[in-house]
C-alpha cells in the first residue's frame, strides 16, 4: 500500500516538473528571442546615433540579460534536481531486476525440482515389506485388497501398495510393542538369576563356615571322650 502511494507521489511530482521544465524552456527561448530583438534595434540605434534610443535599448537589454540570468540558474537547479531523481530511479530499476532475477531462478528452481519429480519412477517392490500372501492373509478387514493383476492400472497398483504400507507399519509397532515386552520380560529374569545367585553365594559362604567347624570338631571333642571313659 505504501509502495502504491509512493509510486503516485513520485509520479505526480514528476510531471509536474515536467511541466515545470516545458515552461521553463518556453520562458529562456522568450527571453533570448527578445534580447536579440533588443541587440538588433540597439545595433541600429547606435548607427542611427540615436542616444535617447541606445539608452533605453541599453536598459531594456540589460533586464532582458538578468532575466536570463535568472533562468539559466534556474535551469542549472533543474538539472541537479533531475540527476539526483535519475540516480533515485536507477537504484529503484537496479533493485527491481535484482528482485526479477531472484524470482526467475526460484521459477527456473521450481520447475527443475517438478519435472524431477514427475519423471522420478518409483522402485517396483520396496525391500523387507511383508510378503503379499501374508498381506492378503492377515491384514485387517479395512485394509484386504485383491492384489492388482496385469491389466490394474497405475491408480489401483497405488491403492494395493499404500494398503500394504499401512499393514506394514501395524506390524512393526505390533513387532515393536512385541520387542519391548520381550526385553522387560528378559530384564526380570536377569533380576531373578542376579537375586539367585547372590542367595546361593550366601549359601555357599554358610557351607564354607560349617566345613570349617566341623573340621575343628573332633580335636575338640577328645579331652571329652577321655574323661567319659575314666568315669565310666
Amino acid at each position: 500500500m505504501n509502495t502504491t502511494n509512493d509510486t503516485d507521489t513520485n509520479g505526480s511530482a514528476s510531471r509536474k516538473r515536467k511541466l515545470y521544465h516545458l515552461e521553463h524552456t518556453t520562458q529562456c527561448a522568450r527571453l533570448v528571442a527578445e534580447l536579440k530583438k533588443v541587440s538588433d534595434q540597439l545595433l541600429q540605434a547606435k548607427l542611427n546615433k540615436d542616444k535617447a534610443a541606445v539608452a533605453s535599448l541599453s536598459t531594456a537589454g540589460a533586464l532582458l540579460l538578468i532575466q536570463l540570468r535568472a533562468c539559466n540558474r534556474d535551469a542549472s537547479d533543474l538539472i541537479e534536481e533531475l540527476k539526483i531523481e535519475a540516480n533515485i530511479e536507477k537504484e529503484r530499476l537496479e533493485k527491481r531486476t535484482l528482485q526479477l532475477q531472484q524470482l526467475l531462478y526460484q521459477r527456473n528452481y521450481f520447475r527443475k525440482e517438478i519435472k524431477r519429480c514427475t519423471e522420478l519412477q518409483p522402485k517396483a517392490e520396496i525391500e523387507d515389506l511383508v510378503p503379499v500372501a501374508d498381506f492378503i492373509g492377515r491384514a485387517p478387514t479395512d485394509l484386504q485388497l485383491p492384489e492388482p493383476g496385469p491389466t490394474a492400472d497405475k491408480e489401483q497398483h497405488h491403492e494395493f501398495m499404500v494398503h500394504r504400507l499401512q499393514f506394514e507399519l501395524l506390524e512393526r509397532k505390533r513387532l515393536r510393542k512385541d520387542l519391548e515386552l520381550k526385553n522387560e520380560e528378559k530384564k526380570k529374569k536377569e533380576e531373578e538369576h542376579a537375586s539367585r545367585v547372590k542367595v546361593l553365594k550366601s549359601i555357599q559362604d554358610n557351607l564354607a563356615g560349617l566345613a570349617q567347624v566341623s573340621r575343628a570338631l573332633p580335636f575338640t571333642l577328645s579331652p571329652l571322650s577321655v574323661f567319659l571313659i575314666c568315669v565310666l
